[in-house]
């Protein structure tokens, strides 16, 4: 799984078991603050992060909606945004990417992940400034570390991708 679909993955939706076991096994659980020498209970640290996943971007008072209409302040879910994210799509070649969720945040990382880095270069480029502030946010705003890492790898890879030639 390449950083840009972990990110969206982890962005996505609350964590399994199976994908928890995954990143404690994989190359990112040092970035995701994973001890995996002295792990919690499974279900207790599932039951943590759901709970953070909720504060963090289901409840109605969430410090960083995961929709870009609402960071936007636009009058619907799956309005403007939706339309523009369906637009880019269609302009890489692609029917639909598994992952799209409207106007998500991890829409947007998923196609990232999809394409090619010029493409994906050029699909970030008017993106990238709002998606690091949200990430920047999302660290701050996070009292899991899970999540923090997980937000600094999706800022390292915006930055990473700024700096690439071309």
């Amino acid at each position: 799984m390449s950083a840009f679909a972990l990110g969206a993955r982890l962005f996505a939706s609350e964590l399994d078991a199976a994908l928890l076991a995954g990143l404690r096994a994989g190359p990112f659980a040092a970035h995701l603050a994973l001890d995996a020498a002295n792990p919690p209970p499974l279900h207790t640290e599932l039951e943590d992060l759901a709970v953070e996943y909720c504060r963090l971007f289901v409840m109605p008072d969430a410090p960083c909606p995961p929709n870009v209409a609402a960071m936007r302040h636009e009058p619907m879910l799956g309005g403007r945004a939706s339309r523009e994210l369906l637009v880019q799509l269609e302009v890489h070649g692609y029917e639909s990417v598994a992952a799209i969720h409207g106007d998500h945040v991890a829409s947007y990382l998923e196609l990232a992940a999809e394409l090619p880095p010029e493409a994906r270069s050029a699909f970030l480029r008017p993106h990238r400034a709002w998606l690091r502030t949200y990430f920047l946010d999302v660290e701050e705003a996070t009292t899991v570390g899970l999540y923090r890492g997980a937000a600094r790898l999706v800022v390292a890879l915006l930055e990473d991708d700024a700096d690439a030639p071309g």
